[in-house]
């Protein structure tokens, strides 16, 4: 399902979040923070994260991304079924691949471009290794997991809130 588009702080489009659970919403904390922004569906974007945009470099998450505490992702693209590790810094422009995983406290640097089904860390990031049928079908579980529980805990409550600070 492709999210609806509103018109954020500043005037320009924004996406509506769908079935995105965030654990802790702050005015500069946690999405959505403003313009530029979209993300699709059954994410999860967990305590302290920032999610920023640049005028151009818009954010836009596929589907079943599990974002860990206290990242960072700002003007950037991150692909279907990605984990984003603890702590992790993605920097404008860069472009994450479908099924990657970016380790914990990995700083991914402005431009570049993962491939998909990378598993990427360190501080600048660098190529590991391909991440494994194994790792992949944990991915997807583990958002699918979060989903599930979001849905326990806030029963009919909206999954996201969006506010126009």
């Amino acid at each position: 399902m492709l999210p609806s588009v509103n018109k954020g702080a500043h005037g320009r489009k924004r996406a509506n979040w769908d079935i995105c659970f965030v654990t802790f919403i702050s005015r500069t904390g946690c999405p959505p923070t403003g313009d530029n922004e979209e993300n699709r569906a059954n994410n999860m974007v967990q305590d302290n994260c920032v999610v920023h945009v640049d005028k151009s470099f818009p954010v836009e998450i596929g589907d079943y991304v599990t974002i860990g505490h206290g990242a960072i992702i700002h003007g950037c693209k991150i692909g279907n079924n990605t984990l984003i590790g603890i702590g992790a810094i993605i920097q404008n422009g860069a472009i994450i691949g479908k099924n990657c995983m970016i380790g914990a406290g990995a700083v991914i640097t402005q431009n570049i471009q993962v491939p998909d089904n990378t598993v990427m860390v360190g501080c600048p990031a660098k190529a590991i290794r391909e991440v494994t049928e194994k790792e992949i079908a944990s991915n997807r579980s583990n958002a699918e997991e979060y989903i599930i529980e979001g849905k326990n805990s806030l029963g009919s409550q909206p999954a996201c809130i969006s506010h126009d600070w």
